[in-house]
Order: C-alpha cells, then structure tokens, then sequence
C-alpha cells in the first residue's frame, strides 16, 4: 500500500485509550511527598529575641527609632516615611542606613541569633 492511502485510527478509537490513561495518572497519586512544614519556632527564643529588639531599638534616639519602625513595622516606603517625617529622601536613606547599623551592633553583641531576624529591616 502506499502511504497516501493509509488512513489515520478514528478519534472514537483513540479516545478511550486517552481517557484510561488520566484515569490511570490519577490514580497513582503523588509521586513524592511533601515537604514538611518548618518547625515552630521555640516560644522561649521568641520571647528573648523579642527583648533583644526591643533593647536594641531603644538604643537609638527617637527620631530614628520612628524612622525604622515606619519602615519595618507599618511597611511604608522610604519616601512615605521621609513625607510622613519631614525630610528629605536622601536623609531618610542615610539615617535609616546608620540606624540599621547601631540595631545590627547592638543585636550582635548579646544575641547572635537576633542578627538573623533583621534581615526582614533590610529587605524593606
């Protein structure tokens, strides 16, 4: 025979094999497990991390202990926090740079794991 005279299968023919084979796949469930979700964080290490910042933020002086927890804590730019204290970007910048540095010190030199948790400071 030649090719041009071959037919293809119907579609009806091909279908069930198809549908058996999703039937198939979804039966077998997953194929790995899932990752299990991080453990919780001790409530003891909280609660001491928690006295390290709070120790650590009233080190620095008040304006810029505003300037880091408008930033940080309710999330606003570096814009919106330099409007919100009347100054300018550029000294907003500088001043929330320094402060990170004095809270980076101060949480360095008791409590090395509080370090860690400033990355949240520098992501904003």
């Amino acid at each position: 025979r030649s090719r041009s005279r071959r037919r293809a299968p119907s579609t009806s023919a091909r279908r069930p094999t198809s549908r058996s084979s999703s039937r198939a796949g979804s039966r077998a469930g997953p194929t790995s497990r899932p990752p299990c979700p991080p453990a919780a964080p001790d409530l003891a290490d909280a609660v001491g991390l928690r006295a390290d910042l709070v120790r650590a933020l009233g080190e620095l002086t008040d304006r810029d202990r505003e300037l880091v927890l408008l930033v940080a804590w309710e999330g606003l730019t570096l814009s919106e926090a330099a409007a919100a204290l009347g100054c300018r970007r550029g000294t907003a910048a500088v001043r929330l740079h320094r402060a990170r540095r004095r809270l980076h010190a101060a949480l360095n030199d008791e409590s090395g794991p509080a370090l860690a948790s400033m990355t949240a400071l520098e992501e904003r």
